[in-house]
C-alpha cells in the first residue's frame, strides 16, 4: 500500500471506525434478537415427562423431540421415544444428527429425536426406560419443536461477525485517538 493511501486512512480513521462500530453493534443486537425469535417460533408444544400421553400436531412435517430440565440432569439418559398415530402405526423417526442444545441460567433443552409427521392429528407419545417417578420429574419436560438449527447457526455467525467488527473498530478508534496509529 502506498504511503499516500496510508496517510489518508490515518487522517480519516475516526470517521471510518465510528460508523463501522455502530454497524457491528447493530448486527450483534439484531442477531441476538433474531435467534431468540427463531427459537421461540420453533416451539410447538411442551408436555410433562410421563411414560405415555397424547399429543396433537396441527400441521405435518418434521418435528424435533427435545428434553428440557435443569442445566445438569441425567434424567433423559437411556430413554427411548416412540410416537404412535391414531391407527396404531409408529411414526418414522431418527436420532437427531446434531444434538443442538439451548440453555438459560437454570435450564437446558437438548434435541433427541426427529419425527416425520405425515398428517395432522393426535398421537401417543411413549417413553420407555423412565423407571419409577422421581421427585425432580416436575422440573423436566418433553418439548416438540420445528427444525431451526440452520437459522440458529446463521444468527450465531451474525453475532460473531457483529462482535468482531465492533471490537476491531474500537481498537482502531482508540489507537487513532491516542496517536499510536
Amino acid at each position: 500500500m502506498s504511503a499516500n493511501v496510508v496517510s489518508i486512512l490515518q487522517q480519516y480513521v475516526v470517521w471510518i471506525t465510528l460508523p463501522l462500530m455502530c454497524l457491528g453493534l447493530f448486527l450483534l443486537a439484531f442477531s441476538i434478537m433474531r435467534v431468540i425469535r427463531v427459537v421461540k417460533n420453533a416451539h410447538l408444544l411442551s408436555v410433562p415427562l410421563l411414560e405415555s400421553q397424547e399429543v396433537e400436531f396441527s400441521v405435518p412435517g418434521r418435528v424435533i423431540l427435545c428434553g428440557e430440565g435443569p442445566v445438569i440432569t441425567f434424567r433423559f439418559k437411556g430413554l427411548s421415544y416412540e410416537l404412535i398415530d391414531e391407527g396404531g402405526a409408529a411414526v418414522y423417526s431418527r436420532t437427531a444428527l446434531f444434538r443442538a442444545k439451548t440453555s438459560g441460567f437454570s435450564w437446558s433443552r437438548m434435541e433427541f429425536r426427529v419425527f416425520h409427521i405425515w398428517k395432522p392429528g393426535r398421537f401417543t407419545l411413549r417413553i420407555s426406560g423412565l423407571g419409577a417417578p422421581q421427585a425432580s420429574d416436575a422440573k423436566h419436560r418433553i418439548v416438540f419443536m420445528r427444525p431451526h438449527l440452520v437459522q440458529s447457526i446463521a444468527c450465531i455467525l451474525g453475532m460473531l461477525l457483529g462482535a468482531g467488527l465492533f471490537v476491531v473498530d474500537l481498537v482502531f478508534f482508540i489507537l487513532s485517538l491516542t496517536g499510536n496509529l
